[in-house]
């Protein structure tokens, strides 16, 4: 699928007119690539776990912050994964990310759970 660009382009689009948000997965990592973003209407970038681990602030060659200003350049949500600490969710909050997912808030957890979880809070 990702070795032939017009395919993944001509999904994507298909996709989207029927009125599904595209997002890329893992950005950062994997096939994830700045020409993937340039060629591909996507609405969510999914910024990698090891992104947000690795995140130094005030560092020159931050590469969190470069994300999420370049998904916000593009028109594009935010979604950081893997976020286990509070300092991480603050950091997050300050550079304007759209969605903070992970340990932090919830170990991973079944439907039933999940409707469990939002009932009761």
């Amino acid at each position: 699928f990702f070795d032939d660009k017009d395919i993944l382009t001509d999904t994507v689009k298909k996709l989207k007119n029927r009125g599904f948000a595209i997002s890329m997965d893992d950005f950062g990592a994997g096939y994830s690539s700045l020409t993937t973003l340039n060629n591909v209407e996507l609405d969510v970038m999914k910024i990698d776990m090891s992104i947000i681990r690795k995140d130094e602030p005030g560092s020159e060659r931050n590469v969190l912050e470069m994300c999420i200003s370049l998904s916000k350049l593009m028109g594009m949500k935010t979604v950081a994964e893997g976020v286990e600490t509070k300092e991480q969710v603050e950091r997050l909050r300050s550079l304007g990310c759209d969605y903070i997912q992970g340990y932090y808030y919830s170990a991973p957890m079944s439907c039933e759970r999940f409707e469990e979880y939002l009932l009761a809070n």
